[in-house]
């Protein structure tokens, strides 16, 4: 058998245009509360219902509350790039989705726009800014005790 040269995927990783629309939270936020991304290489996360060889969180966190985080969502893929799979914290998936939520349903991305318009959903959710709010709060009480 003669082999055809194969080419690299041209698709952006998930990762990548997360971090691209995160970008800037921090400073939305006067610095008091970030939105972090942690990865997991396979079989790290062996309870996750994802299924994906890649799976990656983000967590909504602050330096002035260090015990303190959120699990915003957490999403996976396969060698494929595409499509995406994510899970949304609960409070979340039921404002945008306009009902309650089955055990770890999973939302599957099929391109990075779709995944891109989806989390522009999630944060934009009425539930989200509340948690964000009330952080902010807790941490600016905390960062001036700190001083």
């Amino acid at each position: 058998m003669e082999w055809t040269k194969f080419k690299e995927s041209t698709r952006e990783y998930p990762e990548k245009a997360v971090e691209k629309l995160i970008s800037g939270f921090s400073t939305a936020t006067n610095e008091l509360v970030t939105l972090t991304l942690q990865s997991y290489g396979p079989f790290e996360r062996l309870g996750s219902q994802l299924n994906s060889d890649f799976q990656f969180s983000i967590y909504l966190r602050s330096q002035f509350v260090p015990k303190y985080k959120l699990e915003v969502f957490t999403f996976g893929y396969n060698v494929e790039l595409a499509p995406i799979t994510f899970i949304i914290e609960e409070s979340i998936f039921e404002e945008v989705f306009k009902r309650a939520m089955r055990f770890e349903e999973k939302i599957v991305a099929k391109d990075i726009e779709t995944l891109n318009q989806m989390l522009s959903e999630i944060f934009a959710t009425e539930r989200f800014k509340e948690i964000v709010g009330g952080l902010m709060k807790i941490a600016q009480k905390n960062s001036t005790q700190i001083k």
